[in-house]
């Protein structure tokens, strides 16, 4: 109950910042209303089955991108905190760059294995990774659909229109691979990240939203400072590489 009045109080506060977004979906809505395809199966599932009463992290992935390394950052978050408190949900996408070519599962697994990130990777077992797809489009997925009109970009995001195999291009479409959002046990997205924001800066964030709650307006100062700090250190990182 205490998280649930804790997701109020964070969308009546919905704003972005450089690197992440706050989300404010309509009211009544949920991500467990939607179904999707686990990768490999013949059948659709629904996201209810997956992640209900679990903090979820949906994220776009693709095996032959620079944030590729990220895989393994998700696969140490799921080794490190509870899992039936914590979930992945991987949707694999070739509209950035084609950097997602593997047609089905074996060939994206291989990918992973062999190439990107390498060195005999397998994902965690409690990183669920579904049927390539669109995340944005015309053909783009309900689920996804869903979390952009949720969650708008944050303020630094950007298109590469050589890059992007889609169309039309909106304002609130998905701009990169590795793209993260968390959505609450209960299916309510509560924030939307760059793809720049690596799993391990998210960690205190997942703590403070799976820690007991003594006081919801505490817990919710705690996290804007989390997001503020996240943001200051994401930046300067980029500052710092562009140099």
């Amino acid at each position: 109950m205490l998280l649930l009045i804790l997701v109020a109080v964070l969308l009546i506060q919905c704003d972005a910042g450089l690197y992440f977004s706050k989300c404010l979906a309509p009211p009544g809505t949920s991500a467990h209303d939607f179904l999707s395809r686990d990768l490999g199966d013949s059948y659709d599932v629904s996201i209810a089955r997956l992640t209900k009463g679990k903090l979820t992290m949906v994220v776009n992935v693709a095996t032959f991108c620079t944030f590729t390394k990220q895989y393994i950052q998700m696969n140490q978050l799921l080794a490190s905190l509870p899992p039936y408190e914590f979930t992945i949900l991987g949707f694999p996408s070739n509209q950035f760059g084609h950097q997602e070519p593997g047609a089905n599962r074996t060939e994206i697994l291989n990918g992973l294995y062999y190439v990107r990130p390498g060195r005999g990777y397998t994902p965690h077992p409690n990183m669920h990774l579904m049927l390539k797809g669109d995340v944005n489009g015309d053909k783009e997925s309900e689920l996804y659909a869903y979390l952009k009109v949720a969650c708008p970009n944050p303020t630094t995001a950007a298109f590469n229109t050589r890059e992007s195999f889609w169309e039309p291009i909106k304002i609130n479409d998905i701009a990169w691979n590795f793209e993260k959002f968390l959505v609450s046990p209960s299916g309510v997205p509560l924030y939307r990240f760059r793809s720049m924001v690596e799993p391990r800066d998210l960690v205190g964030i997942l703590e403070a939203l799976l820690a007991p709650a003594v006081n919801v307006h505490t817990q919710a100062r705690e996290l804007e400072g989390l997001l503020a700090d996240l943001d200051a250190t994401v930046d300067a990182w980029e500052k710092a590489v562009t140099l």
